[in-house]
């Protein structure tokens, strides 16, 4: 699943996106590019001394093609075959045995590049709870504020479409306290501001254009439509309040029990009260290891920079920690824990989150 950038912002804190330097998105392209290659050269250096290891087995251990296999990282829904060596200090032997581990590739906050296969669809819903009482000035300067909260179920459809595409549509309902509603400036006032409605939608698409064993990249692209609340600058909104045109590049990698994923995504307001919105770039980069066939823990980094014209920027950069539990074939639930750790122009929020996902 892929979770929305805070848009429940104090009116002075929720700045919107403006393009980010083609230098930047370089940069940050060059930095993860090895991490995707990385478990490649990797993967040489484990076969070339596995190979030296098994020549050591004796002659029905090797012959065995269940001993022998080793893991290959297949699409959503195949399985990769895990070796485990246990020791049995009574016979001072080492046994060996393959564990089937279903790839789940599946994260809390980054995208993956996996489409559901066609005629199948998944039903995805999610709670999560965001609160605030810091936020970060245009220098990036940590400050106090009082308290703001949100509350926010969600819901995600999704359909296989042909093969490597599928789509989907989104939405939720939020309910929102902020403490600190200066948003005209001046003092606080005695009473918080409250406000409880439907958030935008999103209708998205997926095509995966490349898939191997290994790697697989996906291209993403979605309208969001603001049937959110609209608060005219008088208190909090549950609305980016504008259509937008989202475009995400994704790519997800396998190496054994190990996944990683990345994505690189742009918003462009396109009509609506746009106001001085210009755009939203996000980078997010998550890394996943399959502790049980069932088990999945998984961090995450997420980094967005909202752009604004005539009005200061605001960027966030977040760790994601949590579990992916891909219970069965039909049902998986993520629970994770988002903190931002640095930013600008913005509020410092940690959100909790679960989701229960049902695929058939």
């Amino acid at each position: 699943m892929v979770v929305a950038g805070h848009q429940y912002r104090r009116k002075d804190m929720g700045k919107r996106p403006k393009a980010h330097s083609l230098t930047s998105v370089a940069i940050v392209i060059l930095t993860f590019a090895p991490l995707f290659a990385a478990p490649d050269v990797l993967a040489d250096a484990s076969d070339a001394v596995l190979e030296q290891g098994r020549q050591q087995v004796d002659e029905p251990s090797r012959q065995n093609p269940v001993l022998s296999q080793r893991g290959t990282g297949l699409e959503k829904g195949k399985t990769i075959q895990a070796e485990t060596a246990t020791d049995d200090p009574a016979s001072g032997t080492t046994a060996v045995a393959a564990e089937e581990i279903a790839l789940e590739h599946g994260k809390i906050n980054t995208a993956d590049a996996s489409p559901v296969a066609p005629g199948h669809y998944e039903i995805e819903s999610s709670f999560s709870y965001t609160r605030a009482t810091r936020f970060w000035d245009t220098s990036g300067h940590s400050h106090d504020r009082y308290p703001f909260q949100g509350e926010n179920i969600g819901l995600f459809v999704t359909a296989g479409l042909f093969e490597n595409a599928d789509i989907s549509v989104s939405g939720s309902y939020s309910w929102l306290r902020d403490d600190g509603n200066n948003f005209g400036g001046g003092t606080r006032v005695a009473e918080p501001i409250t406000e409880h409605d439907f958030t935008d939608t999103e209708l998205r698409g997926r095509y995966r254009f490349y898939n191997n064993e290994h790697l697989e990249i996906a291209y993403m692209a979605g309208v969001s439509i603001p049937t959110g609340s609209n608060s005219d600058g008088d208190g909090i909104s549950s609305s980016q309040k504008f259509w937008s045109f989202n475009q995400m590049l994704v790519a997800t990698k396998d190496w054994q029990r190990l996944t990683l994923n990345g994505d690189i995504g742009f918003t462009l307001p396109i009509a609506g009260k746009k106001e001085n919105a210009r755009g939203a770039l996000n980078l997010d980069l998550a890394m996943g290891y399959h502790i049980l066939p069932w088990l999945q823990a998984e961090v995450e980094l997420n980094y967005s920079h909202n752009s604004m014209q005539n009005e200061d920027d605001a960027q966030t950069l977040a760790i994601t920690a949590g579990l992916v539990m891909p219970v069965n074939e039909t049902l998986r639930v993520n629970i994770g824990v988002q903190q931002d750790v640095w930013g600008e122009n913005t509020d410092k929020t940690m959100t909790t989150s679960a989701t229960v996902t049902l695929a058939f």
